[in-house]
């Protein structure tokens, strides 16, 4: 069943991908024009509009609306999803965030991993020519990964991918994203500095706070067996070796990727 958009909330989402396209649009100025497909994602986000009033969830969001705040509707599904080990990739298009705002709520988490892991699987190609064309330095080992995934060798590609994320994030920022000071994420001091408008807080919005892929064992919960990148690389873990878990480690890389190439682009157009 679908539901009609008032007036002010289409605006609203209107103004958040136009002022995305924008950006996209400077970004190609600057960037090779092959980076990211930023032509086609242009496409894809104008495109995009003409679905907005036939989306059947676009409502509000616990206490926010659209209205009240555009970025919130894309920062609950962040959340959501990063509590269940999954990382958003912001060039999904606004049909599947769509439905995975609706699964979140209802917490359908079986479902979630169901459409993300057919998603991801179906953007595999896509997903590492971006990697490889951000990080060239690190082509053996993202390569390695993608190779360990397609054989089904999933305890090497989870390792393959998680033992990148600290370095990509060191090599940009300087700190690592797993690291903790006073028992806090030391990410969460780059989300400070860089996240200077509502765009960049929604692309740098798990810098914020630990989730299950970085709690210490002292968060851990008796029981606890979500992806965890502690217990995995100190081996107290050592039943990870799945599907699930390596695109769930890969959709983080990825996730990190755009976050990181979100704060070049604001360093470079100043």
């Amino acid at each position: 069943m679908s539901v009609t958009m008032d007036q002010n909330q289409y605006e609203a989402v209107g103004s958040l991908i136009e002022e995305t396209i924008t950006r996209l649009k400077k970004n190609m100025e600057l960037m090779p024009p092959s980076l990211r497909l930023l032509k086609d994602s242009i496409e894809k986000l104008k495109g995009s509009l003409s679905v907005l009033g036939e989306v059947s969830d676009w409502e509000p969001i616990g206490r926010y609306t659209l209205r009240e705040d555009r970025a919130a509707y894309f920062k609950f599904i962040i959340d959501g999803l990063a509590n269940n080990g999954w990382f958003i990739d912001f060039d999904m298009p606004l049909e599947v965030i769509s439905e995975l705002n609706l699964l979140i709520k209802n917490r359908a988490f079986d479902k979630i991993d169901e459409l993300l892991i057919e998603y991801f699987e179906r953007n595999l190609t896509t997903i590492k020519e971006f990697l490889l064309e951000q990080y060239p330095d690190r082509r053996k080992v993202l390569e390695a990964g993608f190779r360990a995934h397609a054989a089904k060798e999933y305890e090497l590609s989870v390792l393959a991918f998680l033992s990148q994320v600290d370095g990509m994030f060191k090599e940009k920022l300087s700190v690592d994203f797993f690291e903790k000071r006073n028992k806090i994420p030391a990410r969460a001091e780059c989300y400070r500095i860089y996240a200077v408008d509502e765009l960049l807080q929604t692309f740098l919005y798990i810098f914020r706070k630990e989730y299950p892929i970085d709690y210490s064992e002292f968060k851990r919960p008796k029981g606890f067996t979500q992806l965890n990148r502690h217990m995995i690389m100190h081996g107290e873990a050592i039943d990870y070796g799945s599907r699930l878990n390596s695109l769930k480690a890969l959709s983080l890389v990825n996730h990190i990727a755009d976050a990181l190439m979100s704060i070049d682009d604001e360093v470079e157009s100043g």
